[in-house]
């Protein structure tokens, strides 16, 4: 009767736990006589399982510190613990041998598992800057939305988009620890030579990530544009695998001239919404930022200066941080930017891969929007991710202007690569140093330079002895001192519209 109230009693408690014992384990506990060998007749201070001492009271039965927390640990694994022996296994010598013996002799002996009590939650103790990262909007924003809307994608859009995060991770791991402005410039010349040679490239991609740990220093901005310039090819590179046949070189040199510019935007926008919460400083991708007042902080702004910076925080990043831009958005929107149908020189063939790989990207996005985002607000995330690439198009513009002004006038020098794809300003030497062999017949008088609608003005006359070239044609094709007269002019609007209201970039 004993022995029956001890398997009913088990039963009950391993119902009403829902423990993993099983029935037949319950019922094949026979009364099992603990071991008593070289015992002496008061076992007060032994323990009753495995004969070890001192003993205390655990769970209703005199047992060893080993043996109580064996039980405990045993409760949470019933199911798995089975013996391989005769059923009869348990020796003071050796009972680590069988847990299933062992845990038999602990329930013989008395032990009952409704004394185990649960586990306490674990505490974890986390640093400030982890409490402060917890609290950031976006990270909460993050933890709290359904993280499994990805399950809801069809399996070949799953794919796709897989594929695509990590393409985007691999291109920014890099494959080199050293420092950016230690690698570049590459003695690499033409981008033809680098789209032909990619192994060129191995071993000298340093890695790309966005954290606004300390300032860029002014002899970095170069090296960051050039880094930038490498991932376009990467992301060109592997996007062609994506593509029966692949790109032709010719195809993926008008690619990567048409999106480095607006994927450096992009990325540097995109990327500062999501690490920080600052509003005055922007990302770059060596670990450093550069200030909203770049032009105060730098006597040599490169590739970010014409107000490039104050536009990107205002028109970008900040709509990106109030939109909460997730990663998968922002790989999409990094391959729309890339497959660019319109990219000057792309083949017929070239346009029609670039267009089917297009539209199959385009679809993951808008699946991504119907499914992570607000119900029934879909197509309106969609079009305002594609609205904020405008003011993409325009800041690249400004950038690539501001290359090309940089390839001649920069106190770094010009960079062969970015010279070969950008070009620079044209520039000739001095009269005094043209040859005076040349026929008088050819030569272009200030006549003829008025009829073809430039002003005599405009020539810079008696330049300085020590100065080695004239400027011909800065950007826009405009004359030197028509640009200072456009300076002027817009300096008068500025203030005659200060009272009027402006215009801001897109709202989501």
């Amino acid at each position: 009767s004993s022995s029956l109230f001890f398997v009913l009693h088990s039963l009950l408690y391993f119902r009403s736990h829902q423990s993993l014992l099983s029935l037949h384990m319950a019922a094949s506990f026979a009364p099992f006589n603990p071991i008593t060998t070289d015992l002496p007749s008061t076992s007060t201070n032994f323990c009753l399982i495995c004969g070890d001492g001192p003993a205390s009271l655990h769970y209703g039965a005199l047992s060893c510190v080993g043996c109580k927390g064996f039980f405990r640990r045993a409760l949470k694994k019933a199911d798995q613990i089975e013996c391989f022996g005769s059923g009869d296994c348990m020796t003071k010598g050796d009972r680590k041998t069988c847990r299933s013996c062992r845990l038999k002799a602990c329930l013989a002996a008395g032990m009952l598992p409704s004394a185990v009590r649960p586990d306490r939650p674990v505490v974890v103790k986390r640093s400030k800057k982890e409490k402060e990262k917890r609290n950031e909007p976006n990270q909460i924003q993050k933890e709290s939305r359904d993280e499994e809307w990805s399950k809801k994608l069809s399996v070949e859009m799953k794919t796709m988009l897989m594929t695509l995060q990590n393409l985007d991770t691999k291109i920014a791991k890099g494959d080199s620890s050293l420092d950016a402005t230690l690698l570049y410039p590459l003695r690499v010349n033409t981008l033809k030579e680098l789209i032909l040679h990619p192994e060129k490239l191995t071993g000298n991609r340093s890695q790309i990530r966005y954290e606004p740990y300390r300032m860029a220093k002014n002899n970095e901005l170069s090296s960051i544009a050039y880094r930038r310039l490498i991932a376009a090819i990467d992301w060109v590179q592997l996007l062609s695998d994506l593509v029966e046949g692949g790109f032709s070189p010719d195809d993926k040199i008008a690619l990567v001239k048409s999106s480095f510019a607006p994927l450096m935007v992009f990325c540097f926008a995109a990327r500062t919404a999501q690490n920080t919460q600052d509003e005055n400083v922007l990302c770059l991708c060596n670990f450093a930022y550069v200030p909203r007042d770049i032009g105060k902080a730098y006597e040599d702004t490169y590739h970010l200066g014409n107000g490039i910076v104050g536009r990107t925080l205002d028109e970008l990043v900040s709509p990106y941080r109030s939109y909460g831009i997730l990663e998968e958005e922002i790989v999409c929107v990094s391959a729309l930017i890339v497959l660019n149908p319109l990219a000057r020189d792309l083949s017929d063939e070239g346009r029609e891969k670039v267009y089917s790989l297009r539209h199959r990207v385009s679809d993951v996005l808008f699946a991504i929007e119907r499914e992570a985002r607000e119900k029934g607000k879909a197509s309106v995330s969609f079009s305002n991710l594609l609205l904020s690439l405008i003011p993409v198009t325009h800041l690249a513009n400004t950038m690539c202007d501001n290359l090309q002004f940089a390839q001649t006038f920069s106190s770094g020098g010009g960079i062969e690569l970015i010279t070969n794809l950008f070009g620079s300003f044209p520039i000739e030497p001095f009269p005094h140093q043209i040859s005076g062999n040349q026929d008088e017949s050819t030569q272009t008088e200030d006549g003829e330079m008025r009829e073809r609608g430039r002003e005599e003005e405009g020539l810079i006359e008696d330049p300085p002895s020590q100065m080695q070239f004239r400027l011909l044609q800065p950007p826009g094709h405009f004359m030197l001192t028509e640009m200072f007269h456009d300076l002027e002019e817009d300096s008068i609007l500025s203030y005659q519209q200060m009272d009027q209201p402006g215009t801001s970039g897109f709202q989501y």
